[in-house]
């Protein structure tokens, strides 16, 4: 991928998600996302503004897939040691 086109999206989704914080994470079914046919529950992490600051009406939902097409949900990997990798269910 070229150089400008990450650029570009690291600068689109740090306007939307900078400084946002977690609410909660939710594991949600598969078919709730529009893809009824695949099975398992994917998390979701919901974001809203810090605290101190007037929250959004309804949170930004992340929800974690095993690519762009959203064709299955996915595992998130962290760099922590007692919770290296949050799966799909």
């Amino acid at each position: 991928m070229k150089k400008s086109k990450i650029k570009e999206w690291e600068m689109r989704t740090n306007y939307f998600l900078k400084n946002m914080r977690i609410t909660k994470v939710t594991f949600k079914p598969h078919d709730q996302w529009g893809e009824g046919e695949i099975d398992g529950h994917g998390i979701v992490l919901h974001l809203n503004k810090p605290f101190g600051v007037k929250q959004m009406k309804q949170d930004i939902e992340l929800m974690i897939m095993s690519d762009e097409e959203g064709n299955d949900v996915g595992a998130i990997h962290t760099n922590l040691r007692d919770l290296s990798i949050i799966p799909s269910l």
